[in-house]
């Protein structure tokens, strides 16, 4: 039981850093201290073992099993299940580029510029297409998401013709709504509209799209850190939950 109580401090060390420090990852960090909780508190029941005291870690140990497959089950269904439909989106005459966060220097994060890389690769494909930037500005950032996303397309060579910016929103439900808005106002489109975002991430925004009755085909951007990947998908399980709550109030 001394190496479950070890890992059990690595665990929670881990989380708290996960947490407390401005990495984006305090999902992945909440998840290693309810590990940490379980394997603690395991170690401190087999210290005094009993019938009943045996029969609690058996519990936790089963259910903290079960919780870690389901996770990673619906994990692996949310990465599978936002794969791009390029076919569609060659013949879409808008794409919309959903925001990340910018950093404090005014840069683009990493998750950013994968899903320009993205935005750059459609724009090519799809030389006749419109591309929606959306996302406004959060309390930490110093600019729009769309205004960092608008100027790094263009150092990265993007026409400038092709960028339309949308600067206030800050959902993903908003995102859609705003930039539909701006569609309509230059007379909409029957054609579907490209949603460009990172692939953990595809699968809700196209979630949410249907909830508004957008006619919407993913092109999903890949996102080239794995640690990063797994911790934003993770976070996608319940922001997932929450947005079908959401719909289901509707």
């Amino acid at each position: 039981m001394k190496k479950l109580a070890v890992f059990a401090a690595l665990f929670g060390a881990a989380g708290i850093v996960m947490v407390i420090l401005p990495l984006h990852m305090q999902m992945t960090g909440l998840v290693l201290l309810l590990l940490a909780a379980v394997m603690g508190l395991s170690a401190i029941l087999w210290r005094h073992p009993t019938k009943l005291r045996q029969k609690l870690i058996q519990i936790m140990a089963v259910a903290a099993a079960t919780g870690v497959v389901v996770l990673m089950s619906v994990m692996n269904i949310i990465t599978t299940s936002g794969q791009s439909d390029w076919d569609r989106a060659e013949t879409s005459e808008y794409a919309v580029v959903l925001g990340a966060a910018v950093n404090v220097t005014g840069g683009p994060s990493r998750i950013m510029r994968n899903r320009l890389a993205a935005a750059m690769e459609f724009m090519e494909r799809n030389p006749h297409a419109l591309v929606i930037l959306s996302g406004g500005q959060g309390g930490d950032e110093p600019k729009t998401e769309a205004k960092c996303m608008y100027d790094t397309l263009l150092s990265m060579g993007a026409d400038e013709s092709r960028l339309l910016l949308e600067e206030q929103s800050h959902t993903t439900r908003e995102n859609l709504l705003s930039s539909y808005a701006i569609i309509e106002s230059m007379g909409g489109t029957e054609k579907p509209i490209a949603l460009i975002t990172s692939e953990f991430h595809q699968r809700r925004a196209d979630f949410i799209a249907d909830a508004l009755g957008l006619d919407t085909c993913p092109v999903s951007a890949h996102t080239d850190r794995w640690f990063y990947r797994v911790n934003y998908t993770l976070r996608e399980v319940f922001a997932f939950v929450k947005a079908m709550f959401q719909s289901g109030a509707e």
